[in-house]
């Protein structure tokens, strides 16, 4: 989803390169993910974030990113030399460092809760030690903002939309790409062991003071705060191979391996008593 800030125009995005081989198999899947680092985030404030930031998990999920946005990095159609942008929540940092090697003239920033970049990064990029959800005090304003994966980061994920539209300058844009939980066409996944675990997940969440149930507000959010020209995308990210197009099914063995490896577990106890359930999604995929 992005939207412009006082946008008076609005383009197209050509579609981009295909990312990954189609035929590539679920075990290949498995292989690349399996070999991946397991290396956990040091949280600022472990008590604000229950959920584990592994690197294999971050740069999957990017992966994914990729795959459904033909490589895109972002959908809004922002200037082609932007000067200042900004990512919260940036983990890793892989999608701040892309986006500065893609766009040179741009200084990008990436905040998160924790320092878990690499020590290398473009000469345009950098990574402060940041939690959105105090003041932001940036000494500039700017031409992109972005946000992925963050449906349970914030208490108030309209505070910091609002907060985004205040750090942008006029004419600049907001994206967040988000995650809502599985649901299906057809109704399969009623009284599945799937549907029970997600659940499970969703009641613990909110005992943390989130909700996995605010991406369907984005919008209307982006637009309370005085986002104009709001544009909401949907795509389907598929939790198995039953697709017969063939980027959804790509999709589904990522999905289905991240699932398999336990990577949409949590650290500490929130979700202890969903292990139960989640191997009995794996046996059933």
């Amino acid at each position: 989803m992005y939207t412009g800030h006082d946008a008076e125009t609005q383009g197209d995005v050509s579609p981009g390169e295909e990312v990954f081989d189609s035929h590539m198999e679920d075990g290949q899947v498995r292989d690349e993910i399996a070999n991946q680092s397991i290396t956990a985030s040091q949280a600022l404030a472990a008590d604000k974030y229950y959920y584990i930031n592994t690197k294999a998990k971050i740069e999957m999920q990017h992966k994914m990113w990729s795959i459904t946005l033909d490589k895109k990095l972002h959908l809004a159609p922002i200037a082609q030399n932007p000067q200042m942008a900004l990512d919260i929540g940036t983990g890793t940092g892989v999608w701040a460092i892309e986006f500065a090697d893609t766009y040179p003239s741009a200084r990008v920033i990436g905040t998160d809760l924790s320092l878990t970049q690499p020590s290398y990064t473009p000469p345009n990029c950098q990574f402060e030690l940041d939690d959105a959800e105090d003041d932001w005090v940036f000494p500039m304003k700017f031409d992109f903002i972005h946000g992925r994966t963050l449906a349970t980061c914030f208490a108030s994920p309209s505070l910091i939309i609002q907060k985004a539209y205040s750090a942008l300058v006029p004419g600049g844009y907001l994206e967040l790409q988000d995650m809502c939980l599985q649901t299906s066409d057809d109704g399969s996944i009623d009284g599945t062991a799937l549907k029970a675990w997600q659940d499970h997940v969703a009641e613990a969440v909110i005992q943390t003071g989130r909700v996995w149930t605010n991406v369907p507000n984005y919008k209307r959010w982006m637009e309370d705060a005085g986002f104009e020209d709001v544009v909401e995308v949907n795509y389907r990210w598929p939790s198995n191979q039953w697709s017969d197009d063939s980027k959804e099914k790509l999709l589904g063995a990522w999905t289905q391996a991240q699932i398999g490896k336990g990577m949409l577990e949590s650290n500490g106890g929130l979700w202890t008593e969903t292990h139960e359930l989640l191997d009995r999604v794996t046996m059933l995929m």
